[in-house]
């Protein structure tokens, strides 16, 4: 009987897996909705279920990147590099782990690699001049791979990352938001919103 029941476990659990997988790869309107709202339930009940009073209340600090940071830093985001030296920082002052809400989803340009694609675009670079600096510039372009510094630094903190759980398709780079609209579907104007201040 026993067996049984594991056996009917693990059917279950397979299904359960099969069918939130078929769903995210189908894209169906309907199941694809009801699983995120079963996904909010769960979430509300562990959140639920694990809470209970501390007796001892772990020392924990959010840092803030707010506009005297970028005053003193300059714009956001700030390079790679940079952001591994507060990592360090964090690091020497004895912060534990580290957790990091921000997305970094493509690279940032090597500068070393950029000059190299430049100079082979050229349409003539005196010889003996180009290939030592090419050298030069293949020796540097480790060195200031901020990418790297970063991951280095990454690996070596206990650090947790931000992650976008979403798979959604129509999540694009540079795209605007769909306009606000009202009721009727009429697009809203801007201009007509009042402070409330």
């Amino acid at each position: 009987m026993q067996k049984h029941v594991q056996w009917l476990g693990v059917c279950l659990s397979l299904f359960c897996t099969l069918l939130v997988s078929l769903t995210l790869l189908t894209r169906v309107p309907l199941l694809s909705s009801f699983i995120e709202q079963m996904n909010f339930q769960i979430y509300d009940q562990i959140i639920r279920l694990n809470w209970h009073p501390y007796n001892h209340i772990p020392k924990v600090i959010i840092i803030d990147i707010d506009e005297e940071s970028i005053h003193k830093e300059g714009r956001w985001p700030w390079r790679r590099d940079r952001m591994a030296e507060l990592l360090n920082k964090l690091k020497q002052d004895g912060v534990v782990t580290i957790g990091l809400d921000i997305v970094m989803s493509e690279e940032e340009p090597n500068f070393a690699k950029g000059l190299q694609k430049k100079l082979n675009e050229l349409p003539s670079i005196p010889d003996g001049a180009d290939k030592k600096f090419i050298q030069t510039l293949n020796q540097i372009a480790p060195l200031v791979d901020s990418d790297q510094i970063l991951a280095q630094k990454l690996s070596d903190h206990t650090v947790v990352l931000g992650f976008l759980f979403h798979n959604d398709v129509n999540v694009q780079k540079g795209q605007l938001p769909p306009p606000l609209t009202d009721p009727q579907g009429k697009k809203l104007d801007a201009n007509a919103f009042t402070s409330l201040e």
